[in-house]
């Protein structure tokens, strides 16, 4: 019955060794398409995604932008083309005129990525 028992888990641990083989490594996917995304963009997937948090008349905390490590990839989109970034001092309600926010806005080719990465 032991013998039963060792067949069977041999088995099992050959069959998990090659489904794991036959997966795919996540991170080297993910890196691939980072990478094929500054290829064919000229910006990150992580710059991507700031692309969708321009939306118009929504100001953003510069600081709150630099601490969250967004303000590279809001730079890379800019340096792309595909926003325009408008520093401002205060809300345009006249709130926190000590702060300092800024101003995304999608320029046309940021707006036709938006658009086709919203369709699907």
């Amino acid at each position: 019955m032991n013998r039963k028992y060792a067949n069977l888990a041999t088995a099992l641990c050959f069959i998990c060794s090659a489904t794991m083989a036959a997966s795919p490594d996540l991170g080297k996917e993910a890196a691939a398409l980072n990478q094929q995304s500054k290829t064919h963009l000229g910006v990150s997937i992580r710059a991507l995604g700031l692309l969708f948090s321009a939306q118009p008349g929504g100001y953003f905390l510069k600081y709150g932008l630099v601490r969250e490590g967004a303000w590279p990839y809001l730079q890379e989109l800019r340096r792309a083309g595909l926003v325009e970034v408008t520093s401002v001092k205060g809300l345009p309600n006249g709130t926190e005129q000590n702060s300092e926010f800024v101003v995304i806005k999608l320029t046309s080719q940021g707006q036709q990525i938006c658009n086709a990465l919203s369709e699907h």
